[in-house]
């Protein structure tokens, strides 16, 4: 099992409409990309200030449904539409488990 973890920070100002419908967006995507064993995504608690704004969590069942996803026209659209007028930074790490 693959799993693709990745956080961003948002530019300031980012409306909370914009951030809920990433999220929203994003959690369409098990529906429609197979190989995604579990998918979890949300905004930060905010309990600390040096805190990521928002988490993405997923497993995939091996390396090659992660790379189907990662190049997948759905997931490509929420991050043309969602995540790139409002990411500042981003980070990612992907891992056996």
């Amino acid at each position: 099992m693959i799993r693709h973890t990745v956080v961003f920070r948002f530019v300031e100002g980012t409306d909370p409409s914009e951030v809920e419908a990433l999220a929203a967006a994003l959690r369409e995507l098990p529906d429609t990309i197979d190989g995604i064993l579990d998918y979890r995504v949300g905004p930060d608690l905010e309990l600390r200030d040096t805190n990521a704004h928002f988490a993405v969590v997923a497993d995939f069942t091996d390396e090659d449904a992660f790379l189907v996803y990662s190049a997948h026209p759905d997931h490509l659209e929420v991050i043309r539409t969602h995540v790139e007028p409002i990411a500042a930074d981003r980070h990612a790490v992907q891992f056996r488990c």
